[in-house]
Protein backbone atom coordinates (compact mmCIF):
# COMPACT_ATOMS: atom_id res chain seq x y z
CA UNK A 1 0.00 0.00 0.00
CA UNK A 2 1.41 3.37 -1.06
CA UNK A 3 1.87 6.07 1.57
CA UNK A 4 -0.03 9.26 0.78
CA UNK A 5 2.15 12.24 -0.18
CA UNK A 6 1.75 15.28 2.11
CA UNK A 7 0.02 18.28 0.69
CA UNK A 8 1.85 21.59 0.20
CA UNK A 9 0.92 23.12 3.55
CA UNK A 10 1.85 19.97 5.49
CA UNK A 11 5.15 19.69 3.63
CA UNK A 12 5.91 23.31 4.46
CA UNK A 13 5.29 22.69 8.17
CA UNK A 14 7.57 19.65 8.06
CA UNK A 15 10.39 21.70 6.54
CA UNK A 16 9.95 24.41 9.18
CA UNK A 17 10.02 21.84 12.01
CA UNK A 18 13.20 20.25 10.63
CA UNK A 19 14.82 23.68 10.44
CA UNK A 20 13.85 24.41 14.03
CA UNK A 21 15.31 21.06 15.17
CA UNK A 22 18.56 21.76 13.32
CA UNK A 23 18.82 25.23 14.84
CA UNK A 24 18.16 23.83 18.34
CA UNK A 25 20.87 21.19 17.81
CA UNK A 26 23.33 23.87 16.72
CA UNK A 27 22.47 25.98 19.77
CA UNK A 28 22.89 22.98 22.07
CA UNK A 29 26.22 22.10 20.45
CA UNK A 30 27.37 25.68 20.84
CA UNK A 31 26.32 25.71 24.51
CA UNK A 32 28.12 22.42 25.07
CA UNK A 33 31.29 23.80 23.48
CA UNK A 34 31.10 26.97 25.57
CA UNK A 35 30.47 24.90 28.72
CA UNK A 36 33.42 22.63 27.88
CA UNK A 37 35.66 25.63 27.37
CA UNK A 38 34.59 27.07 30.73
CA UNK A 39 35.20 23.74 32.50
CA UNK A 40 38.60 23.35 30.83
CA UNK A 41 39.48 26.91 31.84
CA UNK A 42 38.47 26.28 35.45
CA UNK A 43 40.33 22.98 35.57
CA UNK A 44 43.40 24.63 34.09
CA UNK A 45 43.16 27.41 36.67
CA UNK A 46 42.95 24.84 39.47
CA UNK A 47 45.85 22.89 38.02
CA UNK A 48 47.95 26.02 37.71
CA UNK A 49 47.19 26.90 41.31
CA UNK A 50 48.20 23.45 42.55
CA UNK A 51 51.33 23.34 40.41
CA UNK A 52 52.80 26.65 41.58
CA UNK A 53 56.09 26.18 43.36
CA UNK A 54 57.11 27.77 46.64
CA UNK A 55 59.22 30.33 44.79
CA UNK A 56 56.29 31.34 42.57
CA UNK A 57 53.75 31.57 45.40
CA UNK A 58 55.93 33.70 47.67
CA UNK A 59 57.56 35.93 45.03
CA UNK A 60 55.05 38.79 45.30
CA UNK A 61 54.23 38.78 49.01
CA UNK A 62 53.76 42.33 50.29
CA UNK A 63 55.63 43.13 53.51
CA UNK A 64 53.45 44.99 56.06
CA UNK A 65 55.19 47.20 58.63
CA UNK A 66 55.31 45.44 61.99
CA UNK A 67 56.61 47.54 64.85
CA UNK A 68 57.52 46.72 68.42
CA UNK A 69 55.30 48.89 70.58
CA UNK A 70 55.87 49.39 74.29
CA UNK A 71 52.52 48.57 75.83
CA UNK A 72 51.26 47.71 79.28
CA UNK A 73 49.91 44.22 78.63
CA UNK A 74 48.25 42.43 81.53
CA UNK A 75 47.40 38.72 81.22
CA UNK A 76 45.26 37.30 84.02
CA UNK A 77 45.70 33.53 83.86
CA UNK A 78 43.95 30.87 85.90
CA UNK A 79 43.26 27.17 85.48
CA UNK A 80 39.95 25.34 85.50
CA UNK A 81 40.82 22.07 87.21
CA UNK A 82 38.08 19.68 86.21
CA UNK A 83 36.26 17.43 88.65
CA UNK A 84 37.18 13.98 87.44
CA UNK A 85 38.04 10.60 88.95
CA UNK A 86 38.80 9.24 85.49
CA UNK A 87 42.26 7.93 84.71
CA UNK A 88 43.99 9.23 81.59
CA UNK A 89 46.81 8.08 79.37
CA UNK A 90 48.33 11.57 79.61
CA UNK A 91 48.12 11.98 75.82
CA UNK A 92 45.07 14.05 74.94
CA UNK A 93 43.68 17.44 74.03
CA UNK A 94 40.80 19.80 74.81
CA UNK A 95 38.02 21.24 72.71
CA UNK A 96 35.47 23.91 73.70
CA UNK A 97 31.96 23.95 72.23
CA UNK A 98 28.89 25.86 73.45
CA UNK A 99 30.44 26.67 76.86
CA UNK A 100 31.19 22.98 77.37
CA UNK A 101 34.68 21.49 77.83
CA UNK A 102 35.61 18.22 76.08
CA UNK A 103 38.76 16.26 76.88
CA UNK A 104 39.70 13.68 74.24
CA UNK A 105 42.11 10.99 75.42
CA UNK A 106 44.02 10.12 72.30
CA UNK A 107 45.36 6.71 73.38
CA UNK A 108 42.26 5.45 75.21
CA UNK A 109 39.90 6.78 72.51
CA UNK A 110 37.59 8.36 75.10
CA UNK A 111 35.95 11.74 75.66
CA UNK A 112 35.14 13.30 79.06
CA UNK A 113 32.69 16.21 79.14
CA UNK A 114 32.57 19.07 81.68
CA UNK A 115 30.69 22.32 82.13
CA UNK A 116 32.49 25.67 82.00
CA UNK A 117 33.20 25.47 85.75
CA UNK A 118 34.90 22.09 85.40
CA UNK A 119 32.05 19.95 86.79
CA UNK A 120 31.98 16.46 85.28
CA UNK A 121 28.91 15.81 83.10
CA UNK A 122 29.40 12.52 81.24
CA UNK A 123 31.87 10.51 79.22
CA UNK A 124 31.67 8.65 75.93
CA UNK A 125 33.44 6.86 73.11
CA UNK A 126 36.09 4.21 73.89
CA UNK A 127 37.98 1.62 71.87
CA UNK A 128 35.89 -1.07 70.22
CA UNK A 129 33.44 -1.84 67.45
CA UNK A 130 30.28 -0.71 69.22
CA UNK A 131 27.93 2.04 68.00
CA UNK A 132 29.59 4.70 70.16
CA UNK A 133 33.21 3.56 69.89
CA UNK A 134 36.28 4.04 67.70
CA UNK A 135 38.68 1.35 66.51
CA UNK A 136 42.02 3.06 67.14
CA UNK A 137 43.59 5.97 68.95
CA UNK A 138 42.15 9.39 68.08
CA UNK A 139 44.04 11.56 65.60
CA UNK A 140 42.02 14.76 65.60
CA UNK A 141 38.53 16.09 66.37
CA UNK A 142 36.46 19.07 65.21
CA UNK A 143 32.79 20.17 65.40
CA UNK A 144 30.95 18.98 62.28
CA UNK A 145 27.30 19.51 61.23
CA UNK A 146 26.03 20.02 64.80
CA UNK A 147 28.03 16.95 65.86
CA UNK A 148 31.65 15.83 65.64
CA UNK A 149 34.18 14.57 63.11
CA UNK A 150 36.91 12.27 64.45
CA UNK A 151 39.91 10.99 62.51
CA UNK A 152 42.19 8.02 63.11
CA UNK A 153 45.12 6.83 61.06
CA UNK A 154 42.91 4.93 58.61
CA UNK A 155 39.31 5.78 59.50
CA UNK A 156 37.06 8.80 59.90
CA UNK A 157 33.84 9.02 61.94
CA UNK A 158 30.86 11.32 62.03
CA UNK A 159 28.98 11.44 65.33
CA UNK A 160 26.07 13.44 66.64
CA UNK A 161 26.52 15.90 69.52
CA UNK A 162 26.46 13.09 72.13
CA UNK A 163 28.73 10.76 70.11
CA UNK A 164 25.92 8.55 68.90
CA UNK A 165 24.56 7.91 65.39
CA UNK A 166 27.99 6.84 64.16
CA UNK A 167 28.91 6.84 60.50
CA UNK A 168 32.33 5.36 59.76
CA UNK A 169 34.38 5.08 56.59
CA UNK A 170 37.96 4.91 55.35
CA UNK A 171 39.66 8.25 55.97
CA UNK A 172 41.00 8.37 52.42
CA UNK A 173 39.77 5.79 49.92
CA UNK A 174 42.04 5.66 46.88
CA UNK A 175 40.56 2.46 45.46
CA UNK A 176 41.30 -1.25 45.73
CA UNK A 177 44.19 -1.02 43.25
CA UNK A 178 46.15 1.62 45.19
CA UNK A 179 48.75 -0.82 46.51
CA UNK A 180 49.55 -1.94 42.97
CA UNK A 181 50.04 1.71 41.95
CA UNK A 182 51.90 2.77 45.07
CA UNK A 183 55.36 1.58 44.00
CA UNK A 184 55.17 3.47 40.71
CA UNK A 185 53.77 6.55 42.47
CA UNK A 186 56.63 6.67 44.98
CA UNK A 187 59.27 5.94 42.33
CA UNK A 188 58.31 9.06 40.36
CA UNK A 189 56.39 11.37 42.75
CA UNK A 190 54.81 14.66 41.69
CA UNK A 191 53.74 16.44 44.92
CA UNK A 192 51.94 19.21 43.06
CA UNK A 193 49.56 16.75 41.33
CA UNK A 194 49.51 13.40 43.14
CA UNK A 195 46.77 13.69 45.77
CA UNK A 196 47.46 10.06 46.71
CA UNK A 197 50.77 11.15 48.29
CA UNK A 198 48.95 13.07 51.03
CA UNK A 199 47.65 12.15 54.46
CA UNK A 200 46.25 14.31 57.28
CA UNK A 201 49.01 15.78 59.43
CA UNK A 202 49.52 13.62 62.51
CA UNK A 203 51.94 15.97 64.30
CA UNK A 204 50.12 19.08 65.58
CA UNK A 205 47.02 18.29 63.47
CA UNK A 206 44.48 20.98 62.68
CA UNK A 207 41.13 20.89 60.92
CA UNK A 208 37.79 22.69 60.92
CA UNK A 209 34.57 22.64 58.92
CA UNK A 210 34.23 25.09 56.02
CA UNK A 211 31.08 23.75 54.27
CA UNK A 212 28.35 21.12 54.77
CA UNK A 213 30.51 18.08 54.08
CA UNK A 214 33.83 19.84 53.62
CA UNK A 215 36.76 20.03 56.04
CA UNK A 216 39.90 22.14 55.86
CA UNK A 217 42.88 20.22 57.23
CA UNK A 218 46.64 20.32 57.48
CA UNK A 219 48.28 17.59 55.42
CA UNK A 220 51.65 15.90 55.11
CA UNK A 221 53.14 14.65 51.87
CA UNK A 222 54.51 11.12 52.01
CA UNK A 223 57.39 12.12 49.77
CA UNK A 224 60.12 9.45 49.62
CA UNK A 225 62.86 11.86 50.78
CA UNK A 226 62.10 14.68 53.23
CA UNK A 227 65.60 16.11 52.79
CA UNK A 228 65.24 17.00 49.11
CA UNK A 229 64.57 20.63 48.06
CA UNK A 230 61.74 19.39 45.79
CA UNK A 231 59.74 18.37 48.86
CA UNK A 232 59.72 21.90 50.27
CA UNK A 233 59.29 23.55 46.89
CA UNK A 234 56.39 21.47 45.55
CA UNK A 235 54.58 19.85 48.48
CA UNK A 236 51.17 21.18 49.49
CA UNK A 237 50.55 21.86 53.18
CA UNK A 238 46.73 22.28 53.30
CA UNK A 239 43.82 20.42 51.73
CA UNK A 240 40.07 20.40 51.41
CA UNK A 241 38.56 17.08 52.45
CA UNK A 242 35.07 15.84 51.56
CA UNK A 243 33.59 13.46 54.13
CA UNK A 244 30.91 11.98 51.86
CA UNK A 245 33.44 11.31 49.08
CA UNK A 246 36.04 10.14 51.57
CA UNK A 247 38.93 11.85 49.84
CA UNK A 248 41.00 15.00 49.50
CA UNK A 249 39.50 17.19 46.79
CA UNK A 250 41.94 20.10 46.66
CA UNK A 251 45.59 20.70 47.57
CA UNK A 252 46.76 24.15 48.68
CA UNK A 253 49.71 26.11 50.01
CA UNK A 254 53.47 25.60 50.02
CA UNK A 255 56.38 25.91 52.43
CA UNK A 256 58.08 29.35 52.25
CA UNK A 257 61.46 29.73 50.51
CA UNK A 258 63.31 29.76 53.85
CA UNK A 259 63.04 25.97 53.80
CA UNK A 260 64.95 25.87 50.53
CA UNK A 261 67.95 27.47 52.18
CA UNK A 262 67.84 25.39 55.38
CA UNK A 263 66.38 21.92 55.01
CA UNK A 264 65.51 20.92 58.58
CA UNK A 265 62.99 18.09 58.44
CA UNK A 266 62.15 18.04 62.18
CA UNK A 267 60.92 21.63 61.87
CA UNK A 268 58.87 21.21 58.69
CA UNK A 269 55.70 22.17 60.55
CA UNK A 270 53.09 24.83 59.96
CA UNK A 271 50.07 26.28 61.73
CA UNK A 272 47.05 28.24 60.55
CA UNK A 273 44.26 30.35 61.99
CA UNK A 274 41.13 31.74 60.33
CA UNK A 275 41.57 35.47 59.72
CA UNK A 276 39.28 38.24 58.56
CA UNK A 277 37.56 38.49 55.15
CA UNK A 278 37.85 34.75 54.31
CA UNK A 279 41.59 34.86 54.75
CA UNK A 280 43.98 32.85 56.90
CA UNK A 281 47.10 33.43 58.96
CA UNK A 282 49.88 30.95 58.25
CA UNK A 283 52.95 30.45 60.44
CA UNK A 284 55.97 28.13 60.07
CA UNK A 285 58.35 26.65 62.63
CA UNK A 286 61.54 28.37 61.42
CA UNK A 287 60.12 31.48 59.71
CA UNK A 288 59.50 34.59 61.82
CA UNK A 289 57.03 35.93 59.25
CA UNK A 290 53.28 35.49 59.67
CA UNK A 291 51.64 35.21 56.25
CA UNK A 292 48.18 36.49 55.37
CA UNK A 293 46.75 34.21 52.68
CA UNK A 294 43.60 33.98 50.60
CA UNK A 295 41.21 31.04 51.05
CA UNK A 296 43.41 28.92 48.76
CA UNK A 297 46.43 29.58 51.00
CA UNK A 298 48.22 31.73 48.47
CA UNK A 299 50.27 34.22 50.52
CA UNK A 300 49.36 37.87 49.92
CA UNK A 301 51.01 39.82 52.73
CA UNK A 302 53.37 39.17 55.64
CA UNK A 303 54.21 40.71 58.99
CA UNK A 304 55.93 39.63 62.19
CA UNK A 305 58.80 40.05 64.61
CA UNK A 306 61.43 37.53 65.63
CA UNK A 307 60.91 35.73 68.92
CA UNK A 308 63.44 35.67 71.74
CA UNK A 309 65.22 32.64 70.34
CA UNK A 310 68.08 31.27 72.43
CA UNK A 311 69.14 28.32 70.33
CA UNK A 312 68.17 27.92 66.69
CA UNK A 313 71.34 26.23 65.51
CA UNK A 314 69.47 23.58 63.53
CA UNK A 315 71.33 20.49 62.41
CA UNK A 316 71.21 19.67 58.71
CA UNK A 317 72.42 16.10 59.15
CA UNK A 318 70.30 13.99 56.83
CA UNK A 319 71.02 10.67 58.50
CA UNK A 320 69.20 11.02 61.80
CA UNK A 321 66.81 8.58 63.42
CA UNK A 322 63.53 9.32 65.18
CA UNK A 323 65.05 9.79 68.64
CA UNK A 324 67.68 12.21 67.34
CA UNK A 325 65.01 14.24 65.58
CA UNK A 326 62.82 14.30 68.70
CA UNK A 327 65.78 15.40 70.80
CA UNK A 328 66.40 18.36 68.51
CA UNK A 329 62.74 19.37 68.70
CA UNK A 330 63.04 19.41 72.48
CA UNK A 331 66.16 21.58 72.46
CA UNK A 332 65.93 24.04 69.56
CA UNK A 333 63.82 27.17 69.07
CA UNK A 334 60.78 27.11 66.79
CA UNK A 335 57.35 28.73 66.38
CA UNK A 336 54.32 26.62 67.24
CA UNK A 337 50.58 27.41 67.22
CA UNK A 338 48.86 30.63 66.18
CA UNK A 339 45.44 32.05 67.07
CA UNK A 340 43.63 35.14 65.76
CA UNK A 341 40.80 36.82 67.67
CA UNK A 342 38.63 38.84 65.30
CA UNK A 343 36.74 40.59 68.14
CA UNK A 344 39.93 42.21 69.43
CA UNK A 345 42.06 42.14 66.26
CA UNK A 346 44.78 40.36 68.24
CA UNK A 347 47.07 37.58 67.06
CA UNK A 348 48.78 35.22 69.48
CA UNK A 349 51.76 33.15 68.33
CA UNK A 350 53.34 30.59 70.61
CA UNK A 351 56.96 29.51 70.32
CA UNK A 352 59.80 27.60 71.95
CA UNK A 353 62.96 29.55 72.79
CA UNK A 354 65.33 26.59 72.68
CA UNK A 355 67.64 25.46 75.46
CA UNK A 356 70.68 27.52 76.39
CA UNK A 357 73.90 25.66 75.70
CA UNK A 358 76.05 25.35 78.81
CA UNK A 359 78.42 22.94 80.51
CA UNK A 360 75.56 21.64 82.62
CA UNK A 361 73.25 19.46 80.53
CA UNK A 362 69.69 20.91 80.72
CA UNK A 363 66.60 18.83 81.32
CA UNK A 364 66.09 16.65 78.24
CA UNK A 365 62.47 17.55 77.48
CA UNK A 366 62.37 21.12 78.72
CA UNK A 367 62.10 23.82 76.06
CA UNK A 368 60.80 27.15 77.46
CA UNK A 369 57.57 28.48 75.92
CA UNK A 370 56.70 32.07 75.14
CA UNK A 371 53.81 33.87 73.40
CA UNK A 372 53.96 36.86 71.07
CA UNK A 373 50.96 39.22 71.13
CA UNK A 374 50.22 41.34 68.06
CA UNK A 375 47.64 44.13 67.98
CA UNK A 376 46.90 44.39 64.29
CA UNK A 377 50.38 43.77 62.89
CA UNK A 378 52.35 45.45 65.71
CA UNK A 379 54.01 43.44 68.48
CA UNK A 380 52.75 44.66 71.86
CA UNK A 381 53.88 41.80 74.08
CA UNK A 382 56.13 38.74 74.38
CA UNK A 383 55.54 36.77 77.58
CA UNK A 384 56.42 33.44 79.18
CA UNK A 385 53.64 30.83 79.14
CA UNK A 386 53.16 27.30 80.51
CA UNK A 387 54.54 24.36 78.57
CA UNK A 388 52.35 23.08 75.68
CA UNK A 389 50.09 26.15 75.98
CA UNK A 390 47.80 26.37 72.91
CA UNK A 391 44.83 28.73 72.58
CA UNK A 392 41.75 26.86 71.38
CA UNK A 393 38.78 29.20 71.83
CA UNK A 394 37.54 32.68 72.76
CA UNK A 395 34.26 33.37 74.53
CA UNK A 396 34.04 36.95 75.77
CA UNK A 397 35.90 37.85 77.91
CA UNK A 398 37.88 34.60 78.24
CA UNK A 399 40.43 32.84 76.09
CA UNK A 400 40.72 29.09 76.63
CA UNK A 401 43.99 27.21 76.14
CA UNK A 402 45.02 23.58 76.06
CA UNK A 403 48.08 22.23 77.84
CA UNK A 404 47.23 21.35 81.44
CA UNK A 405 47.63 17.61 82.04
CA UNK A 406 49.31 16.35 85.21
CA UNK A 407 49.88 12.63 85.73
CA UNK A 408 50.08 11.68 89.41
CA UNK A 409 50.76 8.44 91.27
CA UNK A 410 47.37 8.48 93.00
CA UNK A 411 45.28 10.71 90.76
CA UNK A 412 45.59 12.44 87.41
CA UNK A 413 44.84 16.14 87.24
CA UNK A 414 43.23 17.66 84.15
CA UNK A 415 42.45 21.27 83.43
CA UNK A 416 42.02 24.05 80.91
CA UNK A 417 43.88 27.33 81.03
CA UNK A 418 41.67 30.43 80.93
CA UNK A 419 42.84 34.02 80.68
CA UNK A 420 41.82 37.60 79.97
CA UNK A 421 43.95 40.32 78.41
CA UNK A 422 44.16 44.05 79.04
CA UNK A 423 46.55 46.44 77.35
CA UNK A 424 47.18 50.19 77.24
Amino acid sequence: MKRAMPNASTYKRMIICECIVLIEKQILNMKAKIFSIIILFLLQACTNLQEKSSTELYSNVQAIPSNKITADVNITLDTIIVDSQLSTSGDGFWRVKNDTLYFFDRIMGEVSVFDDKGKFLWNGLGLGRGPGEVLEEIGNVCPFNEGWLITEVYNVYRFDSHFGNKKMKFLIDYGDDFNSRKEKLYANPNPSKDIELYVPAYVYPQMHQIAKDKILMKVSCEYPDFFKPEYYDQSAIMAEYNFEKGTITKLMGRYPPVYQNKIVAPFASHYYSPYKENQYLLSFAIDHKIYITNDSFEPIKAFGQKGAFINNDYSENNNRGYHEIQSELNKKAHYTSIYYCDNLDITFRMYKTGQATSEKEPEENFNPSRMQIFKGTDLIGDIAIPENFEIIDYNTPYFYADGYIKIGEDRDSLGVFRFTIDYK
